[in-house]
């Protein structure tokens, strides 16, 4: 699957999508997004091809005003 390879490529994270919650239709000048909630299959990561650094966050660790997408925003805790 693309998220399960994308996930690989950026923090040699290994990962297995659990289904699909939802799809979003952004404005015109931001693509549409899928949330496909992951489970990490081990929590050995690492800086992939694609990456400088990659490190796990606690929720409330999540640095969500350095976050490089406007359409991600703080939502509920899982």
């Amino acid at each position: 699957m693309a998220a399960e390879r994308e996930a690989w490529e950026e923090a040699q994270a290994r990962i297995q999508i659990e289904g699909l919650l939802a799809i979003y239709d952004h404005p015109a000048d931001q693509p549409g997004a899928a949330d496909l909630p992951p489970r990490l299959l081990d929590e050995a990561v690492a800086a992939g091809p694609e990456s400088l650094e990659v490190r796990l966050f606690g929720w409330d660790e999540i640095p969500w005003d350095d976050l490089a997408f406007p359409s991600v925003a703080l939502g509920p805790a899982p």
